[in-house]
């Protein structure tokens, strides 16, 4: 998300607020829950689960997961892969320790599978990459602005089941924001605005979720 949702958040927070200064960390989630309990940002960016009692999460958008593969590969016929079916194919994941891969990993356990990709990666855009050199087929948020790197590959959701996930604002519960990290909010509330109802925004492709800010005297914000 830090490559979409962020930079036009940033932008707008500029042009009403040139004199604040935003600060950015990009972390995976459960990073970016201890970040904000340790009062290191004042707010964060995350997916699901939900973080516990003493932080508190506002939804921002909700998204879904895509399969990202060649336009010729069999499986490109289909308005929708089954995950038992692309269980059986060489799998580009996010590294363990992201909330999507971690959604992933639930979604086929729920099916009886466990999946071992054929490669891991820290970043989306590598997955993506990798898609594009024809590795094997990449699971990707639906909101992430790399899909924009590969227009010539197909992008399907998955199911049934789908994978969905919800992208929120994560802070300290029962606590205001600083006035400069309560403009960043609402910066990133008419950013997510402008998402289609799918997370994705109303344009050309998708456009981008997760990961982390730190602002210090503002604040921003996951594989």
């Amino acid at each position: 998300m830090a490559s979409g949702l962020l930079p036009g958040a940033m932008a707008r927070l500029r042009a009403t607020h040139p004199e604040l200064r935003v600060r950015l960390h990009e972390a995976v989630t459960g990073q970016i829950y201890e970040m904000v309990r340790a009062e290191q940002v004042d707010l964060g960016i995350a997916t699901d689960p939900a973080p516990g009692g003493e932080l508190s999460v506002d939804p921002l958008f909700r998204d879904q997961i895509l399969a990202l593969l060649p336009p010729d590969h069999a499986l490109a016929g289909r308005a929708a892969i089954p995950l038992a079916r692309l269980a059986k194919e060489r799998l580009l994941l996010l590294e363990p320790d992201s909330s999507i891969r971690r959604l992933v990993d639930e979604a086929f356990a729920r099916t009886g599978r466990m999946v071992t990709p054929a490669q891991e990666a820290v970043h989306t855009g590598t997955l993506v990459g990798m898609a594009r050199a024809g590795l094997g087929i990449a699971l990707v948020p639906s909101t992430a602005a790399e899909l924009r790197m590969a227009p010539e590959l197909a992008a399907r959701p998955l199911g049934p089941p789908g994978i969905r996930r919800m992208v929120g604002l994560v802070r300290r519960s029962g606590r205001s924001l600083p006035p400069a990290a309560e403009a960043l909010a609402e910066a990133l509330r008419a950013e997510a605005a402008l998402l289609a109802p799918s997370g994705q925004p109303s344009g050309p492709p998708p456009a981008a979720p997760r990961r982390t800010g730190r602002p210090r005297p503002v604040p921003p914000q996951e594989g």
